[in-house]
């Protein structure tokens, strides 16, 4: 039996893939903003632990949208360009809130 079935296509993949570099580059984005941050003065507490979950929790949201796109691509496309679309937006307003 062939497993190409339930498998995207290869465009679809490579997709995927340019959206997850971004994730590459994380690492450096939040430690460029947190050392802004922390060099600051006037930043509140809120707002440092705010800026920590972000820092834990898109990276999570990141991983789960792509992965839940790859998996839902065959069945139910509308959703899965749902998901990249989401994921295109939530990296576009990264400078906005960093």
């Amino acid at each position: 039996m062939n497993s190409n079935i339930n498998r995207p296509p290869w465009w679809f993949t490579i997709i995927l893939m340019v959206m997850a570099v971004p994730l590459f580059l994380w690492p450096v984005i939040m430690h460029n903003g947190l050392t802004d941050v922390g060099a600051s003065l006037g930043t509140d507490e809120s707002f440092l632990v705010n800026r920590q979950f972000f820092s834990i929790g898109f990276p999570i949201f990141a991983v789960l949208a792509l992965y839940f796109s790859y998996i839902t691509y065959t069945r139910r496309r509308d959703v899965s360009i749902i998901l990249l679309v989401i994921l295109a937006l939530s990296y576009a307003a990264i400078p906005w809130i960093l």
